[in-house]
Protein backbone atom coordinates (compact mmCIF):
# COMPACT_ATOMS: atom_id res chain seq x y z
CA UNK A 1 0.00 0.00 0.00
CA UNK A 2 1.00 4.03 -0.18
CA UNK A 3 0.46 6.65 2.28
CA UNK A 4 -0.44 10.07 1.50
CA UNK A 5 -0.85 12.83 3.92
CA UNK A 6 -3.56 15.23 3.50
CA UNK A 7 -2.23 18.69 5.01
CA UNK A 8 -5.59 20.61 4.26
CA UNK A 9 -7.87 17.92 5.60
CA UNK A 10 -5.55 15.91 8.42
CA UNK A 11 -6.39 12.62 6.69
CA UNK A 12 -4.19 9.64 6.10
CA UNK A 13 -4.85 8.05 2.80
CA UNK A 14 -3.86 4.54 1.95
CA UNK A 15 -4.45 3.70 -1.96
CA UNK A 16 -3.45 0.47 -3.44
CA UNK A 17 -2.16 2.26 -5.97
CA UNK A 18 0.56 4.63 -6.83
CA UNK A 19 -0.47 8.14 -6.45
CA UNK A 20 2.00 9.12 -8.31
CA UNK A 21 0.85 7.32 -11.29
CA UNK A 22 -2.51 9.51 -11.06
CA UNK A 23 -0.33 12.75 -11.11
CA UNK A 24 0.14 13.35 -7.36
CA UNK A 25 3.32 15.39 -6.77
CA UNK A 26 3.61 15.56 -3.21
CA UNK A 27 5.43 12.81 -0.91
CA UNK A 28 4.09 9.17 -1.05
CA UNK A 29 5.50 6.57 1.38
CA UNK A 30 5.78 3.51 -0.43
CA UNK A 31 5.35 -0.03 0.55
CA UNK A 32 3.33 0.74 3.95
CA UNK A 33 1.23 -1.94 5.62
CA UNK A 34 -2.30 -0.82 7.53
CA UNK A 35 -4.17 -3.02 9.80
CA UNK A 36 -7.74 -1.49 9.98
CA UNK A 37 -9.74 -4.24 12.61
CA UNK A 38 -13.53 -3.51 12.21
CA UNK A 39 -14.23 -3.55 15.39
CA UNK A 40 -12.42 -0.50 16.30
CA UNK A 41 -15.83 1.57 15.87
CA UNK A 42 -18.09 -0.76 17.80
CA UNK A 43 -19.53 1.10 20.77
CA UNK A 44 -21.36 -1.19 22.88
CA UNK A 45 -24.49 -0.09 25.20
CA UNK A 46 -22.56 1.44 28.66
CA UNK A 47 -19.33 0.90 27.21
CA UNK A 48 -16.67 3.79 27.12
CA UNK A 49 -17.03 5.86 23.46
CA UNK A 50 -14.04 4.36 20.88
CA UNK A 51 -11.62 7.56 20.63
CA UNK A 52 -9.89 5.86 17.53
CA UNK A 53 -5.96 6.35 17.52
CA UNK A 54 -3.28 5.47 14.59
CA UNK A 55 0.02 4.02 15.50
CA UNK A 56 2.82 2.92 13.50
CA UNK A 57 5.91 0.60 14.38
CA UNK A 58 7.59 -2.47 12.63
CA UNK A 59 11.67 -2.27 12.52
CA UNK A 60 11.12 -0.02 9.33
CA UNK A 61 8.19 1.90 10.45
CA UNK A 62 6.15 1.15 7.89
CA UNK A 63 3.72 -0.85 9.71
CA UNK A 64 0.48 1.35 10.86
CA UNK A 65 -2.26 0.22 12.57
CA UNK A 66 -5.68 1.63 13.65
CA UNK A 67 -6.71 1.29 17.87
CA UNK A 68 -10.26 1.75 19.52
CA UNK A 69 -8.21 4.27 22.49
CA UNK A 70 -4.80 5.63 22.31
CA UNK A 71 -4.04 3.45 25.30
CA UNK A 72 -4.03 0.31 23.22
CA UNK A 73 -1.65 2.06 20.85
CA UNK A 74 0.89 2.35 23.84
CA UNK A 75 0.39 -1.11 25.66
CA UNK A 76 1.02 -2.24 21.39
CA UNK A 77 4.24 -0.43 21.45
CA UNK A 78 2.93 1.81 18.71
CA UNK A 79 4.31 5.47 17.97
CA UNK A 80 1.35 7.82 17.62
CA UNK A 81 0.37 9.30 14.22
CA UNK A 82 -1.59 12.68 14.39
CA UNK A 83 -4.65 12.17 11.54
CA UNK A 84 -8.26 10.28 10.17
CA UNK A 85 -7.00 7.34 8.18
CA UNK A 86 -8.75 6.85 5.06
CA UNK A 87 -8.58 3.74 2.80
CA UNK A 88 -9.47 4.11 -1.36
CA UNK A 89 -7.91 2.26 -4.10
CA UNK A 90 -6.57 5.19 -5.90
CA UNK A 91 -5.61 8.69 -4.99
CA UNK A 92 -8.17 10.00 -8.31
CA UNK A 93 -11.04 8.18 -6.29
CA UNK A 94 -10.00 10.25 -3.08
CA UNK A 95 -9.72 13.79 -5.09
CA UNK A 96 -13.22 12.49 -6.73
CA UNK A 97 -14.55 12.42 -3.21
CA UNK A 98 -13.24 15.64 -1.80
CA UNK A 99 -14.61 17.39 -4.97
CA UNK A 100 -17.55 15.74 -5.16
CA UNK A 101 -18.49 16.61 -1.29
CA UNK A 102 -17.31 19.77 -1.78
CA UNK A 103 -19.10 20.82 -4.52
CA UNK A 104 -22.43 19.12 -3.27
CA UNK A 105 -22.50 22.39 -0.67
CA UNK A 106 -23.80 24.00 -3.02
CA UNK A 107 -27.05 22.00 -3.90
CA UNK A 108 -30.21 22.30 -1.62
CA UNK A 109 -30.49 19.60 1.03
CA UNK A 110 -33.82 18.46 -0.72
CA UNK A 111 -32.14 17.51 -3.94
CA UNK A 112 -30.25 14.05 -5.09
CA UNK A 113 -28.04 13.60 -7.71
CA UNK A 114 -28.39 10.08 -9.40
CA UNK A 115 -24.65 8.42 -9.66
CA UNK A 116 -24.93 8.45 -13.57
CA UNK A 117 -25.23 12.71 -13.09
CA UNK A 118 -21.98 12.84 -10.23
CA UNK A 119 -19.49 13.51 -13.14
CA UNK A 120 -21.47 15.96 -14.74
CA UNK A 121 -22.23 18.23 -11.87
CA UNK A 122 -18.20 18.22 -10.59
CA UNK A 123 -17.05 18.84 -14.33
CA UNK A 124 -19.28 22.50 -13.66
CA UNK A 125 -17.82 25.37 -13.05
CA UNK A 126 -18.66 26.82 -9.37
CA UNK A 127 -20.74 29.26 -11.50
CA UNK A 128 -22.82 27.23 -13.13
CA UNK A 129 -23.39 24.97 -9.74
CA UNK A 130 -24.59 28.34 -8.37
CA UNK A 131 -26.69 28.77 -11.31
CA UNK A 132 -28.36 25.17 -10.89
CA UNK A 133 -28.83 26.11 -7.25
CA UNK A 134 -30.49 29.42 -7.90
CA UNK A 135 -32.72 27.83 -10.36
CA UNK A 136 -33.99 24.94 -8.36
CA UNK A 137 -34.95 27.03 -5.83
CA UNK A 138 -37.19 28.90 -7.98
CA UNK A 139 -38.62 25.72 -9.06
CA UNK A 140 -39.58 24.57 -5.47
CA UNK A 141 -41.70 27.79 -4.80
CA UNK A 142 -43.67 26.24 -7.59
CA UNK A 143 -46.47 23.73 -7.92
CA UNK A 144 -45.87 20.94 -10.09
CA UNK A 145 -49.01 21.82 -12.13
CA UNK A 146 -47.13 25.40 -12.66
CA UNK A 147 -43.94 24.26 -13.96
CA UNK A 148 -45.38 23.63 -17.45
CA UNK A 149 -46.06 27.43 -17.67
CA UNK A 150 -42.91 28.36 -16.05
CA UNK A 151 -41.15 26.51 -18.49
CA UNK A 152 -40.56 22.96 -17.70
CA UNK A 153 -41.22 20.49 -19.41
CA UNK A 154 -41.67 16.84 -19.52
CA UNK A 155 -39.15 14.81 -21.54
CA UNK A 156 -41.57 11.70 -22.07
CA UNK A 157 -45.55 11.12 -20.81
CA UNK A 158 -44.44 7.59 -19.66
CA UNK A 159 -41.62 8.33 -17.19
CA UNK A 160 -42.26 11.52 -14.87
CA UNK A 161 -38.64 13.19 -15.99
CA UNK A 162 -38.56 17.08 -16.43
CA UNK A 163 -36.39 19.32 -18.24
CA UNK A 164 -34.91 22.28 -16.29
CA UNK A 165 -33.16 24.85 -18.31
CA UNK A 166 -30.69 26.48 -16.00
CA UNK A 167 -28.58 28.83 -18.33
CA UNK A 168 -28.59 29.59 -22.58
CA UNK A 169 -26.38 26.70 -22.58
CA UNK A 170 -26.73 24.44 -19.69
CA UNK A 171 -30.20 21.94 -18.77
CA UNK A 172 -30.68 19.46 -16.66
CA UNK A 173 -33.19 16.21 -16.33
CA UNK A 174 -35.20 15.70 -12.94
CA UNK A 175 -37.62 13.27 -11.86
CA UNK A 176 -39.45 14.73 -9.39
CA UNK A 177 -40.15 12.30 -5.36
CA UNK A 178 -42.25 12.62 -2.84
CA UNK A 179 -45.03 14.79 -4.79
CA UNK A 180 -42.31 16.97 -5.64
CA UNK A 181 -41.06 17.80 -1.96
CA UNK A 182 -37.67 16.37 -3.14
CA UNK A 183 -35.75 16.08 -6.42
CA UNK A 184 -33.35 14.15 -8.23
CA UNK A 185 -31.33 15.24 -10.99
CA UNK A 186 -30.76 12.57 -13.21
CA UNK A 187 -28.19 14.37 -15.85
CA UNK A 188 -26.88 17.35 -17.31
CA UNK A 189 -26.71 18.28 -20.91
CA UNK A 190 -25.42 21.11 -23.00
CA UNK A 191 -27.82 22.56 -25.63
CA UNK A 192 -24.78 22.58 -28.25
CA UNK A 193 -24.96 18.46 -27.37
CA UNK A 194 -28.20 18.03 -27.84
CA UNK A 195 -28.67 20.32 -31.08
CA UNK A 196 -25.70 18.04 -32.41
CA UNK A 197 -27.76 14.59 -31.58
CA UNK A 198 -30.82 15.56 -32.53
CA UNK A 199 -29.63 17.30 -35.44
CA UNK A 200 -32.27 16.07 -38.16
CA UNK A 201 -34.81 17.59 -35.96
CA UNK A 202 -36.02 21.14 -37.07
CA UNK A 203 -36.41 22.59 -33.30
CA UNK A 204 -33.50 22.15 -30.61
CA UNK A 205 -34.62 20.50 -27.70
CA UNK A 206 -34.97 22.12 -24.85
CA UNK A 207 -35.82 25.45 -26.83
CA UNK A 208 -39.40 27.04 -26.71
Amino acid sequence: MFLVRDPRTNFLIFTHEDPRTDGYLGAVESDVALQYPLDVHEWPDGARRPEIAVGVGGPDRKEYRVFRFDEDRRRAGYERVHGTPLVFRSWTDYALRQMWEESLKELPEWVTLNSGAIPAWISLPTAEQKHVAERLQHLRRLKPEEWTKAGIRRVDDSVPTYLLRVTSELMLFFKPEEGGIRLEIENFARQETLDRFFATRKESVGKS
